[in-house]
C-alpha cells in the first residue's frame, strides 16, 4: 500500500500540484502524518534477522506445547 501512496504522491508532484494529505489519508486509511512523511522522502530501513536465544530449544519447546492439555504457562514453568 505504501508503494501506491508513493506513486500517487509522485504523480501529484509531476503535475506541480500540492497533495492534500488529509484526503489521501482518508482514502488509504493511514494517518495524515504518514502521508506527509512519505512525501518528504522517508524510506524504511531494512531490519536485521537476529536469532532468538530460544532457537536452540525450539524443538523441545514445540514437543512440550504439542502435548495434550499443555498450556504456554505450564511449558514456561516446566523450563523455568
Amino acid at each position: 500500500m505504501i508503494e501506491v501512496i508513493k506513486a500517487e504522491l509522485n504523480i501529484l508532484r509531476c503535475l506541480n500540484m500540492k497533495p492534500n494529505y488529509s484526503d489521501l489519508a482518508r482514502r488509504y486509511g493511514v494517518s495524515r502524518q504518514t502521508i506527509s512523511k512519505y512525501d518528504k522522502g522517508f524510506e524504511r530501513k531494512e531490519t536485521r534477522k537476529r536469532k532468538s536465544k530460544l532457537d536452540k530449544y525450539r524443538e523441545e519447546i514445540e514437543e512440550k506445547i504439542n502435548l495434550a492439555g499443555a498450556t504456554i504457562t505450564g511449558v514456561y514453568k516446566y523450563f523455568y
